[in-house]
């Protein structure tokens, strides 16, 4: 049998193979299993007929391999040059593929291979470097779940803590309730005691006098018949009983205040970059059972991912009746009906609604000062006296009036929370600062001063806000950072700019429904860096910054952009 004979019969059966399942592969020339293959003739050889092949001289120099170790057969392409040719010989050279014919014309001088062996390695290394990677991918999708898992537990014991902070608080209200109930207690028993004493003191006085009236008969006559009428009289005008006893109201419960004080489940931004913004708000809605309940509830139109520019604001000098008005706005503070208030570089408190019409101005001592007032939940407007050491309160009816002392130390910035309504405030004493939080009521909560190792946190505090885990974030331009705390005031972060800009100048500052962090960068003449927003994560990791050719110290305008978007 000739070798075109042996092949054919050799692609028959290999054909046959295809679509079928077999046990084993059969010799190209008898049915046996085979065990090797001819890599020059591409046949399926037995045991038996591998000797005969070789024996034979033309098949001698043929390399006979075991049948895993086969080598593939060579595609047929044909040539782009010589379109009647198969591509068979790669040059060493020119790293190409090519035909006979091109081996003898423009590759006469270039060292060749045969195209099937190197065919066949590229084919292997292909397949060992796919499995590589394969593995690797594996490897990685493993570890990056695992760790995934590791942070669904964390957020979980996160939500568990939460619960049993918010349970620790409510043993303690319930504490305190019973505190004040057994005050209550004590001084109703000392009234029953008082009462107790003089039904005491009526039943001795009785006695005294029966006894002085039981010398005579007739007297002690009248005394009986007088106790009587008393009776009588009790019997026909009874008094009703009024327990002075207190009593437990129950209050009522609100789902979205418990879920606003509880907090929220959220993508960090690092997850939402990696999808990519409308995809990440999909994503977002299909796996949170509240997605599309809080979407409904609170639809933001533009998203921080699509910021292309800040909106700007321009007050000219006019006058509204005798109101100066300054052209530069050093800080704004808007209320939820559009109005707002904008401070000066003269340290005045403008109101504006939202035509830009004038209602009110206040003059403080606050020149050149920003950050220094701020709007609570309820609609009321907060500012700052550095001289007079206190912080004030302008209500609905727009009266001003002091709600907290600050003794020997100059309040400075000031932060509403919108979690709880505590008032986060910068303060300065010779140059050594802190941040002091007070209740509602103006009484004093916390101070946030050191660090851990006893160092002092801030060398300045421009801005203050809060982030939906309750963290607490300020800008400190004299060291050029932002410095974030826990709620406990434990250190988190510095965030220190980034290296595209030369200087960093962090002014405002503030969070998104998500915890991203956006900064103001404040314009540098010295150093060409144009007012910029840094984007950061909730843990203070860099994620993006939009940079604008804005000269505005103090960045009013792009901190009125912030506000308006928080």
């Amino acid at each position: 049998m000739s070798n075109k004979e042996s092949f054919e019969m050799a692609e028959d059966k290999l054909e046959e193979s295809i679509g079928t399942a077999q046990h084993y592969i059969g010799c190209a020339i008898c049915e046996d299993c085979s065990s090797f293959y001819c890599n020059d003739c591409h046949q399926s050889l037995c045991d038996q007929h591998r000797d005969a092949h070789l024996k034979e001289e033309e098949n001698k120099q043929h390399e006979v391999v075991l049948y895993i170790d086969r080598r593939i057969r060579l595609p047929v392409e044909k040539c782009t040059i010589h379109p009647t040719r198969d591509l068979e010989i790669y040059c060493e050279f020119c790293k190409d593929p090519i035909c006979s014919k091109c081996s003898t014309s423009n590759h006469s001088n270039h060292q060749a291979s045969d195209l099937e062996i190197v065919y066949n390695n590229k084919f292997q290394q292909c397949k060992g470097d796919l499995s590589k990677i394969g593995e690797e991918k594996l490897d990685s999708h493993k570890e990056r779940t695992e760790k995934d898992e590791e942070r669904f537990n964390l957020t979980r014991s996160a939500m568990v803590q939460r619960a049993e902070e918010m349970k620790e608080i409510v043993d303690n209200v319930l504490s305190e309730m019973i505190i004040e109930l057994g005050a209550m207690k004590d001084l109703y028993s000392k009234e029953t005691e008082k009462e107790r004493s003089k039904i005491k003191a009526s039943i001795e006085q009785h006695k005294k006098e029966m006894e002085r009236e039981s010398m005579k008969p007739s007297s002690l006559l009248k005394f009986h018949q007088k106790l009587i009428s008393q009776a009588l009289e009790k019997e026909q005008n009874p008094v009703t009983d009024y327990s002075a006893v207190p009593i437990f109201m129950k209050g009522k419960e609100d789902k979205k205040v418990i879920l606003q004080q509880f907090g929220e489940i959220c993508w960090p931004v690092k997850e939402l970059n990696s999808y990519g913004h409308k995809e990440a708000k999909n994503l977002s809605q299909t796996y949170s059972p509240l997605g599309k309940e809080r979407e409904a509830k609170s639809r933001r139109t533009n998203s921080l991912c699509d910021i292309t520019g800040a909106p700007s604001i321009q007050f000219d000098v006019k006058k509204e009746g005798k109101i100066n008005i300054c052209t530069l706005a050093f800080h704004l503070s808007v209320l939820s009906s559009g109005n707002f208030w904008a401070s000066n570089s003269w340290g005045d408190l403008i109101l504006f609604d939202k035509e830009g019409n004038v209602l009110k101005k206040i003059t403080t001592n606050m020149v050149d000062a920003i950050g220094y007032h701020n709007i609570t939940v309820e609609g009321e407007l907060l500012f700052t006296l550095a001289e007079s050491k206190g912080i004030f309160q302008v209500t609905g009816e727009l009266t001003t009036s002091r709600i907290i002392s600050c003794e020997e130390w100059e309040p400075g910035a000031i932060y509403s929370s919108l979690l709880n309504g505590d008032i986060l405030v910068g303060m300065n004493k010779n140059k050594e600062f802190k941040v002091t939080r007070f209740s509602k009521e103006g009484t004093k909560l916390q101070v946030i001063q050191k660090d851990e190792k006893g160092n002092n946190l801030y060398k300045s505090i421009t801005y203050i806000t809060e982030n939906i885990n309750g963290d607490i974030y300020t800008s400190d331009y004299t060291a050029h950072s932002v410095v974030g705390v826990n709620r406990s005031g434990q250190h988190r972060f510095s965030y220190s700019g980034h290296k595209s800009q030369s200087e960093f100048h962090p002014n405002g500052i503030c969070t998104d429904k998500l915890g991203h962090i956006l900064v103001c960068n404040s314009y540098c003449s010295w150093f060409r860096n144009f007012s910029s927003v840094h984007l950061l994560d909730i843990d203070g990791h860099f994620f993006h910054f939009y940079s604008h050719q804005i000269n505005v110290q103090g960045n009013p305008v792009l901190s009125f952009w912030m506000i308006m978007t928080h």
